[in-house]
């Protein structure tokens, strides 16, 4: 038996940049999504309003701002990830000393 020290971690690191690109790339879809429905719901109150329109805006404006900080934490942790890449890529080029 083994105890916790002693287990192996594997990490590749052009697997773990592949997924921060992935994430950043999501991040970009989904910020341009958020731009394109903004640009539509504008239009669509200039063109029509009903009773529910600005209680939909409302929400609409609420779920943004949730949005906005999800996005936030993920082009951090995209780049949390990248330097966790370049960190795994040092440590496997350090020659080990005997």
């Amino acid at each position: 038996m083994s105890d916790a020290g002693s287990k192996r971690v594997y990490a590749n690191s052009e697997e773990i940049r592949g997924f921060a690109r992935e994430l950043a790339r999501f991040c970009d879809n989904v910020e341009e999504f958020d731009t394109t429905i903004r640009r539509d719901l504008t239009w669509l109150g200039n063109t029509f309003r009903d009773d529910g329109y600005e209680q939909f805006c409302d929400q609409f404006a609420k779920s943004r701002q949730s949005l906005a900080k999800f996005l936030v934490s993920g082009r951090l942790a995209a780049k949390d990830l990248e330097h966790d890449a370049a960190a795994i890529d040092k440590f496997h080029s350090v020659k080990p000393r005997l």
